[in-house]
């Protein structure tokens, strides 16, 4: 893990880019706030020999302890004074649609392409969240194709964000939080989640604009 960008953006908001290697398990990913501290967590898959094996050296060698670090990785990022902590997880948020989670604004998107125990799961925009035309129509909307990946469920998770739940294809674990946080042109009530073949289609009409 390696951190490409941090500080404040022009329309300040605490922001912080990390490049994580091809091997890191997307899944495992955690992130927690105390106090001033962002911490991040990652883990690495082992291969299935040396998972096998993994009991036995942890118990018995004298790099027991090193071998579980090699495992997970943490970064520790200290937020500024100016900057409330509380907020670095979204406010009104269940927490259920914290964990594991990305959130996402108008413009903003986030893809990713994984191996884990010889599975292969990946998510790519083909629309970042953002106004467009679609059926002679303009609307706020995205578009995701996505691979090993199914839709658990999609629902708001307060009055202007659409919680979208990922799982593996092969199983309900471990979920991957999508959080969809519209601009107040959109009408979130009436947004539609919709999936075909291999593609989510994210669509939200427009609110009336009053004379």
């Amino acid at each position: 893990m390696q951190i490409v960008s941090i500080g404040i953006r022009p329309d300040s908001v605490y922001e912080a880019r990390m490049l994580l290697a091809p091997e890191a398990d997307m899944s495992s990913i955690k992130i927690t706030v105390k106090g001033n501290n962002l911490r991040v967590n990652v883990c690495k898959p082992l291969n299935e020999q040396l998972a096998s094996q993994l009991p036995e050296i942890t118990e018995k060698s004298v790099l027991g302890d090193l071998v579980k670090r090699t495992m997970k990785h943490c970064e520790n990022l200290l937020i500024p004074d100016d900057i409330d902590g509380e907020k670095i997880i979204m406010d009104n948020l269940p927490h259920h649609c914290r964990e594991n989670a990305t959130t996402l604004k108008q413009n903003e998107y986030m893809n990713f392409d994984t191996m884990s125990n010889g599975v292969k799961t990946s998510l790519k925009f083909c629309k970042p969240p953002n106004f467009y035309i679609v059926d002679n129509k303009e609307c706020y909307a995205a578009e995701m194709k996505i691979e090993g990946l199914k839709v658990g469920t999609a629902n708001l998770a307060n009055e202007n964000t659409l919680n979208i739940k990922l799982h593996s294809s092969d199983d309900w674990s471990p979920v991957r939080n999508f959080n969809f946080q519209m601009p107040r042109e959109a009408n979130a009530k009436k947004v539609s989640v919709e999936v075909f073949n291999d593609t989510i289609f994210v669509r939200a009409p427009l609110r009336k604009r009053h004379a």
